[in-house]
């Protein structure tokens, strides 16, 4: 079918010149041919010069003269460019958002604790302005976009968390201070202050930062979880280990001597109730030792005679009482 679109116009030239070149004494002969050869050399210039703009993925066309490149921008769609692409031509341009993710190198807060900071940036080409899509083809496309656009941001990272004045002074006030480094970013980036409000789009990824000298807009700029990394980042797992266990060691003491108590209460002793608490904790085992003794018949008979002797029992007696005593 496409085919056959492209060839009736000339089709329909060739008919329309034959009946012109044909010897005819009737003038609508040859005002019909004539006819038809304007409506095919029109229809050979309309086909030559459509063309359809992509909608998926969105794109728009930078249009060339002879060319160059001037200051006009299609839409998606079917377009016309007269006698394209001698005459009128056009540079088909992608206006998807591209994400950009990348963690600066060699950044350092003044207490010379190395850092790293994620950044995550989410641009498109500004798609409205021909003269931000010129230069945007002017700084290398997405490709260039993206390597300049990386260099900037890194270079302001690490001069911002460096300063002595303006950035963070410690790791700890760092990994506190994204929405500060945020700002002065695109602060940095836009050559303009930047409103809390404005910011806070920028990192829902609702902003619209124009920047003009690489053609494109800016609708996220966002800082991930900061950390410390090197000598720093051990010295501070430990400390924080140290203060984890210290405060395991004083809930466990608390508990301790809380159950100790419940103990006492319940009528034990305060040896007893520790060690009732220590045994259920299992910090101290509880043992039953049993003992076997094998005597001859003599001496058993003997014990038997003294297990019921009154005077045994009142020792046995007495020796349990001082034991209980000792025990209180």
């Amino acid at each position: 079918m496409r085919k056959i679109i492209k060839v009736l116009p000339w089709l329909v030239f060739t008919v329309g010149l034959a009946m012109v070149l044909t010897v005819s004494g009737d003038s609508t002969f040859y005002v019909l041919g004539f006819c038809l050869l304007v409506i095919g050399v029109s229809f050979a210039v309309i086909l030559q010069g459509l063309r359809r703009i992509p909608a998926e993925p969105p794109q728009v066309a930078l249009v060339t003269f002879l060319g160059g490149r001037i200051r006009r921008v299609k839409r998606e769609g079917w377009r016309f460019f007269f006698a394209h692409p001698y005459v009128f031509g056009y540079i088909p341009i992608g206006i998807t958002s591209i994400p950009q993710d990348f963690t600066p190198s060699e950044v350092r807060t003044p207490d010379n604790a190395e850092l790293k900071v994620p950044i995550s940036i989410t641009w498109h080409p500004n798609g409205d302005d021909p003269g931000a899509l010129i230069a945007f083809i002017n700084s290398g496309g997405e490709t260039g976009v993206r390597v300049i656009l990386q260099n900037i941001v890194s270079e302001r990272i690490r001069q911002w968390h460096r300063s002595p004045k303006e950035g963070p002074q410690t790791w700890e006030e760092a990994i506190g201070a994204t929405d500060k480094t945020v700002e002065a970013i695109l602060e940095t980036i836009l050559a303009k202050d930047v409103t809390q409000e404005e910011m806070k789009e920028c990192r829902r990824g609702n902003g619209r930062f124009e920047l003009p000298s690489l053609g494109i807009v800016i609708s996220l700029l966002n800082i991930e979880q900061v950390e410390v990394v090197g000598t720093v980042k051990e010295a501070a797992e430990k400390a924080a280990k140290e203060v984890q266990e210290k405060k395991a060691e004083s809930i466990e003491t608390q508990t301790f001597l809380s159950l100790v108590k419940e103990n006492e209460k319940a009528g034990f002793s305060k040896n007893e109730a520790r060690d009732n608490v220590q045994v259920e904790r299992c910090k101290v085992p509880k043992t039953i030792n049993e003992h076997r003794i094998s005597l001859d018949p003599a001496a058993a008979e003997a014990v038997k005679a003294l297990a019921g002797s009154p005077a045994l029992a009142a020792i046995v007696g007495k020796l349990l009482a001082k034991k209980g005593d000792k025990q209180i």
